[in-house]
């Protein structure tokens, strides 16, 4: 299937740690279809000016055995990885995928293409790391209703913090403290407000 630039692609973890994520950010609440949270989220992204379709997945993880697309380093943080190498990642080791693209009126248009695939390669050339603290904090549920939540920093951004930070900047969300965002409660905001709808997957064939 062919992704453009923005689509979030959800990855449901088949490993102990990922369903444990998963279990710790779930919502009775909804949208019934993200009930069961995702463990890990991504950002589809073009190579370059002239490309048509997203080839690369822009994520935050600790756990890719693939060098960075961009560095050529094995890296822990912020990275550009072969979106269709990821998704393999997770079907052979149990887990599964979903995808999830901008609705009309919300599409990203040529320009705002090019500052979002700036902000990815800046902040992969900045090397952010990850933000383990923010990981974990971000599934907390009375502490999320306090001031006591900390602020964050764009030093550090775990998967679903860094996609929050970019949408915030383009203006597809209301701006919020981006540490908040998991990526059970990411996905929930975006599609209950309409800003995000789930695409279909069936055709799961990559060039």
């Amino acid at each position: 299937m062919e992704f453009k630039a923005g689509d979030i692609i959800a990855f449901w973890g088949g490993d102990l740690p990922g369903r444990a994520i998963s279990l710790m950010t779930s919502s009775i609440l909804p949208p019934w279809s993200l009930s069961w949270a995702p463990s890990h989220v991504g950002l589809a992204m073009t190579a370059g000016q002239n490309s048509s379709s997203a080839r690369m997945l822009i994520e935050s993880t600790n756990f890719s055995k693939h060098p960075c697309r961009l560095t050529n380093r094995l890296t822990k943080g912020l990275q550009a990885q072969g979106l269709s190498e990821r998704v393999r990642d997770y079907e052979t080791s149990g887990g599964s995928w979903r995808a999830f693209r901008l609705t009309w009126g919300n599409e990203l248009d040529e320009v705002e293409v090019d500052y979002l695939r700036g902000i990815c390669r800046a902040a992969i050339y900045r090397g952010v790391g990850y933000d383990w603290t923010g990981a974990g904090l971000s599934g907390t549920r009375l502490l999320q209703l306090t001031r006591l939540f900390p602020t964050p920093s764009a030093q550090t951004l775990f998967c679903s913090e860094f996609i929050a930070y970019a949408l915030q900047s383009l203006c597809r969300m209301n701006r919020a403290n981006p540490t908040r965002y998991n990526p059970g409660r990411l996905l929930r905001e975006l599609v209950s407000t309409g800003v995000y709808e789930e695409i279909s997957t069936e055709e799961k064939t990559f060039e």
